[in-house]
């Protein structure tokens, strides 16, 4: 990473061995591949060079620090790497009530060429009536694009999600979109993107040492190519299913085991896709360690 994405890691280091600030963090660290994903040095459509779409073990990761502060108020520290929006971190504060949430803060966002970050703004509403239903409506957009510090990329998120409780199980509906663009090349510009709508069932226990969810849904995957006035494009539609469990193996520590699969995919012509799926899926892993 770039030397700005190093000083930001630098001031959560020095800001965590503060005397007391540790006995209210939690640290959540997780890492993984994703098959699915778009080959990176691709500058023209899989039809154009002959190729079919296959795996490409793209590394993830996670880095999260959070803190209460006090009951109702919380910050966040997110170090993200992701097959759409690559290299990214964000601070965010929180506040919360029985029925509300907000968060709000800044990100910044790097590509896996380095070059100049570009940055923005992240947040989230939610509106809950603990018991029986939450909704919520999350985004992010890059402001600092014409700004001569920062890069000309542009990432946007957003999304919503509403949920339902029946016993110890949250029963839940969400859509979510991610898209990055960046200058690949001096005249080739590439744009990612995923759209994805899913269900969900998370399951908890007040004693249970095992929570999790299971979750299927449609997403399409799409890349841009721009050069000039002529662009072209690669699009690749799935059904997919997965799951995430946490196993509480003390009372600090839980270890993450997390799964996603693309079960049926439906390339748009002429982009042609490899027939083991399997190996199109996401594996990720890592743990959660409460310091109270």
């Amino acid at each position: 990473m770039k030397r700005l994405f190093l000083q930001y890691i630098c001031i959560a280091l020095l800001f965590l061995t503060i005397p007391g600030v540790l006995e209210a963090f939690e640290l959540e660290i997780t890492a993984g591949i994703n098959g699915m994903t778009f080959h990176p040095d691709k500058t023209r459509t899989y039809a154009e060079s002959g190729d079919e779409f296959g795996p490409y073990p793209y590394a993830l990761g996670n880095i999260s620090l959070r803190r209460d502060i006090t009951k109702s108020l919380s910050f966040n520290i997110n170090l993200e790497r992701d097959n759409i929006l690559q290299n990214s971190m964000n601070i965010r504060l929180i506040s919360r009530t029985d029925h509300f949430k907000f968060e709000f803060g800044p990100f910044l966002g790097l590509t896996d060429s380095a070059g100049k970050p570009d940055a923005g703004i992240i947040g989230e509403l939610e509106l809950t009536f603990p018991g029986i239903f939450y909704i919520s409506i999350h985004g992010s957009s890059t402001l600092g694009s014409k700004i001569d510090k920062f890069s000309p990329n542009t990432r946007e998120t957003l999304g919503t999600k509403t949920g339902f409780w029946i016993k110890s199980t949250v029963i839940s509906l969400y859509a979510d979109y991610k898209s990055l663009s960046w200058q690949k090349e001096e005249y080739l510009t590439i744009r990612d993107a995923n759209v994805r709508f899913c269900a969900c069932l998370d399951f908890f226990g007040k004693n249970s040492k095992v929570t999790g969810n299971v979750f299927t849904g449609y997403q399409k995957y799409y890349r841009y190519y721009k050069r000039g006035n002529l662009e072209t494009s690669d699009a690749l539609s799935s059904w997919l299913a997965g799951a995430e469990f946490n196993f509480q193996v003390t009372r600090p520590l839980g270890i993450i085991i997390g799964f996603e699969v693309p079960f049926y995919n439906v390339p748009e012509n002429p982009l042609t896709v490899t027939n083991r799926f399997i190996l199109l899926s996401k594996l990720y892993a890592g743990f959660v360690y409460s310091f109270r």
